[in-house]
């Protein structure tokens, strides 16, 4: 008579970066590796005055590779068979233990404070994932925004140069009159104020540029350094 128990639990943590010779949306993101620990108990009650031979046979899946545990005496495509011998009225515990390794990749520009504070709230991850996370969403946040004010000051520039196309265009329609005289003094002067803000806006740009590929730079950093073990 057999009977059998089963637990599952995390083994063993890995994370680490994206291979570097992938493409570059590939290397802005992180694999996570979770081993999972499968531990299966069969409890063999002998109930006859003799020893027994037991054959206890276990589901095989795939995804799962016995570690620890004797070799079958034999293995099918659905299960493997163990030979037990059962000593007469000894309960005899027959343990098979099997590891599930499983890989997840998470793209950095979807990984939130808030999917940190969930993977922690359902212990997917651990305090030493967490704060390794929290620095690198930290950074992507930090280049977002420089990225943000680069474009912002591109969609100024562009409004700039479409008006002074415009004004560029109504000066050459002016003629000689008083009045005309005072729209072309007008728009020479708006076209002064534009150049000199063009000019305010490309040194803005410039320096953003540079902060941006400094602050890349360092999320690039950090993101190679997304590598470690983690055994529970």
């Amino acid at each position: 008579m057999a009977s059998t128990c089963t637990s599952t639990s995390p083994f063993a943590e890995r994370v680490r970066p994206s291979a570097s010779g992938e493409s570059p949306s590939a290397r802005e993101s992180f694999r996570r590796e979770v081993t999972l620990r499968r531990k299966t108990t069969y409890v063999v009650r002998s109930q006859d005055e003799g020893r027994r031979v037991v054959l206890i046979e276990h589901p095989l899946e795939s995804e799962w590779t016995l570690v620890a545990t004797p070799a079958p005496v034999e293995t099918t495509a659905a299960e493997y068979r163990f030979r037990v011998e059962a000593a007469p009225g000894v309960t005899t515990d027959f343990v098979v233990q099997e590891e599930s390794v499983r890989e997840t990749t998470y793209a950095l520009s979807n990984v939130s404070s808030e999917q940190i504070a969930l993977w922690l709230e359902e212990r997917t991850i651990d305090p030493e994932v967490e704060r390794v996370l929290r620095r690198v969403v930290a950074k992507r946040g930090e280049v977002e925004a420089v990225r943000r004010g680069i474009q912002t000051l591109d969609a100024e520039q562009a409004s700039i140069f479409n008006d002074q196309q415009r004004l560029r265009e109504n000066l050459s329609k002016l003629g000689n009159s008083s009045e005309e005289k005072g729209l072309r003094r007008r728009y020479v002067a708006e076209l002064e104020r534009q150049e000199n803000r063009l000019e305010a806006l490309r040194a803005e740009r410039a320096r953003l540029d540079v902060e941006w590929r400094r602050l890349q730079e360092e999320l690039n950093t950090l993101v190679r350094d997304i590598a470690f073990e983690k055994s529970f």
